[in-house]
C-alpha cells in the first residue's frame, strides 16, 4: 500500500516553494483511481525562472 499523499505539490524555483503556471496533473493509484496528489506542469515560463535561478546561483554562489 502506498502513503497518502494526497496533497498538491509546489515547483521549487531559486529556493523557493511556488505554484506552476501550467496545468496541474492530477497522479492517481493505478489500482483504485484513487487520487494521490496534485502536481503542477511547469510551463516554459517557470523553466525560464529556473534555469535563470540555476545559472545565477552558478555563476554567484559560493563552491568549494
Amino acid at each position: 500500500m502506498l502513503p497518502r499523499m494526497d496533497r498538491d505539490w509546489h515547483l521549487l524555483v531559486g529556493g523557493e516553494a511556488r505554484e506552476g503556471r501550467g496545468a496541474t496533473m492530477v497522479v492517481a493509484e493505478p489500482a483504485t483511481g484513487e487520487r494521490l496528489a496534485g502536481v503542477p506542469q511547469a510551463s516554459a515560463e517557470d523553466l525560464d525562472d529556473a534555469l535563470s535561478a540555476a545559472l545565477a546561483e552558478f555563476e554567484t554562489g559560493e563552491w568549494p
